[in-house]
């Protein structure tokens, strides 16, 4: 590969970036530096394969972050059933003034983000290193976006689904992740928010109890268990209720030596604490978190890691919850069955790996980003939006039958 070649990086030209002043920090170099450093056979199948990433972080490297005052619709291309890019194109909107949506409830939701400050591994495998340092360029790139984005639209929260430091949590509460990977990424001004948090399978591989115990030094991170419920309230006065679940203990690959102490939790007792929790909501919105998926169209498609996708939608249905937001694969999925929406959201910093459509699947995409939702009294919307600014799919879901009525 030639120093300075034009076609290194595709997508890397400038048309449709807009550019409205002040310095980005991440610099084009740092970009090109990072894939030289791959080894030969890495660099070709980086280039190859995951161009719809370096598409967007491209784009972020050579233009401040912009909020699109437009939707952006992806180009859907041909593709088989499991594809490194865009396996299903979606539904794009243009989002609504901020004047037209003052009464909702507004969140951003972000996950499997946790690399910045991981270093390099001395039982890393060939490559993984340089995996590792792309990874955590995306993490700050989709950090920058959403903090422009919350910036022009704020948001009252923001929901983290899990795999919150990798590879393996952190150790206490005076871990230096906290500032690397945290505090010092998502600093902007509008994301000083509250952050409630999932755990993921990764954090289990550390301290479970000094993610918990954060919550008593950060002045926004929220973990106060590990499964939780909390609400907030729309200035209209609209409630949601979301019910903060901790979903690895549901699957027994997880329950080894490796995943600390996974196999000691009681999935009876939580789900006997979300059943009644449910039952006992009078919340406008009921809204699930987790970290694994009900269902996947992505390399865990064939898995069946948890029993999830058979513990939970009946009890959506008798509570009438109609969302499910979780993480776990790395990319952003919407998945619709019967009128329960999965929202897969773990494409906050590595967006590397294949996705693909299953049953339901609306929109599927690899690309890094992050994801709005906008709740008001009828209707709650989700909008993907990618690491430019740039809206990928929107989904509208009515309040369904079951929930409470104003």
């Amino acid at each position: 590969m030639r120093a300075g070649t034009p076609a290194l990086l595709p997508g890397m030209g400038r048309e449709g970036v807009r550019r409205p002043g002040g310095a980005f920090p991440l610099s084009r170099g740092a970009l090109l530096r990072t894939v030289r450093a791959m080894t030969p056979n890495r660099r070709r199948d980086f280039l190859s394969l995951k161009t719809p990433l370096l598409a967007v972080l491209a784009a972020a490297a050579l233009a401040p972050l912009t909020v699109c005052a437009r939707s952006e619709a992806p180009v859907p291309v041909a593709a088989p059933a499991l594809v490194s890019g865009l396996a299903k194109a979606g539904t794009p909107e243009a989002l609504p003034t901020p004047e037209a949506e003052r009464g909702a409830l507004k969140f951003l939701v972000m996950g499997d983000w946790g690399w910045v400050g991981i270093g390099k591994r001395p039982d890393a495998r060939p490559g993984e290193d340089e995996e590792n340092r792309v990874k955590t360029v995306t993490q700050v790139v989709v950090a920058r976006a959403m903090g422009e984005f919350a910036a022009a639209r704020p948001v009252s929260f923001v929901v983290g689904v899990g795999d919150n430091f990798y590879p393996a949590g952190v150790k206490s509460t005076d871990d230096p992740r906290w500032k690397q990977t945290f505090e010092d990424v998502y600093s902007a001004p509008s994301l000083q928010v509250p952050w409630w948090h999932a755990l993921g399978n990764h954090d289990y591989r550390g301290s479970v109890q000094a993610q918990i115990d954060y919550s008593k030094k950060s002045s926004r991170w929220r973990m106060p268990a590990r499964y939780f419920t909390f609400s907030e309230k729309s200035p209209a006065g609209v409630t949601v209720q979301l019910f903060v679940l901790d979903t690895s203990p549901f699957a027994p690959g997880l329950h080894n030596a490796k995943h600390s102490d996974v196999a000691a939790q009681d999935t009876g007792a939580q789900l006997a604490w979300l059943e009644r929790e449910l039952a006992a909501s009078k919340a406008d919105w009921k809204i699930l978190v987790g970290h694994h998926p009900l269902w996947t169209g992505g390399v865990r498609r064939e898995a069946k890691e948890t029993e999830l996708a058979q513990i939970l939608p009946p009890l959506m249905r008798r509570h009438g919850v109609a969302v499910y937001l979780c993480g776990h694969e790395h990319d952003a999925q919407h998945i619709e069955r019967d009128g329960l929406h999965n929202f897969i959201v773990g494409n906050a910093a590595d967006a590397s790996r294949p996705t693909g459509a299953t049953a339901g699947t609306r929109y599927a995409d690899i690309a890094p980003g992050f994801a709005r939702v906008s709740v008001d009294a009828e209707r709650l919307r989700v909008d993907y939006v990618d690491a430019s600014g740039a809206v990928r799919h929107t989904a509208r879901i009515e309040r369904p039958v079951g929930a409470v009525a104003r």
